[in-house]
């Protein structure tokens, strides 16, 4: 296992010392990074993009120093949910995130085994093995463009319980007839 922290954590050793009692408990080796994203964060403010591109960097780089080929990340379907969302919203595209994806001209696969899971799904699951959960530090979690759109999303649900499944299955079933391309427009 391998553990990236950052100095935008309030404090990374309480996370720390139950991961390695944790680790210890199931006979799992593991590594800790710590790197410093506040630091070198040079628009200097807590931005959710640079934090991820940092932490990505540095588990990459670790798993080719440790000759691992395959990285397991835990993205779930409320995940896959709330990124298509977002890059259509703020990015102006259609695009998710793949549940096996090749990375570095296949030197890594990045696998997602959870993400046909609800994350509601995973917490019942980690409460009924009194698995401790450990809580998000990130000093944006509340604040985010992603917690705007898990919001929105929760909302949603309330009235289509299907909402989530129907994000997913959207870009896989588009009605062109429907749709306009607005270069054509621009004349």
């Amino acid at each position: 296992a391998v553990h990236i922290s950052t100095d935008y954590e309030n404090n990374p050793h309480i996370n720390k010392r139950k991961l390695i009692e944790f680790f210890e408990s199931i006979g799992c080796e593991y590594v800790f990074k710590e790197i410093a994203i506040a630091k070198t964060n040079k628009l200097k403010r807590e931005d959710c993009f640079w934090c991820s591109w940092n932490r990505r960097k540095t588990l990459f780089e670790t798993a080719d120093e440790l000759g691992f080929t395959k990285i397991a990340f835990g993205h779930h379907k409320d995940d896959i949910v709330e990124t298509i969302l977002m890059n259509m919203i703020w990015n102006g595209e259609l695009s998710g995130i793949n549940p096996v994806q090749s990375l570095f001209r296949g030197k890594i696969i990045v696998i997602r085994p959870l993400v046909l899971l609800e994350e509601k799904d995973i917490r019942d699951y980690v409460e009924s093995i009194k698995l401790v959960a450990i809580k998000s530090r990130c000093p944006r979690n509340y604040d985010s463009k992603r917690a705007v759109i898990k919001e929105i999303i929760q909302r949603l649900v309330k009235e289509n319980p299907d909402i989530k499944t129907n994000i997913i299955k959207a870009p896989h079933r588009i009605k062109s007839d429907y749709l306009f391309d607005i270069t054509d427009l621009a004349g």
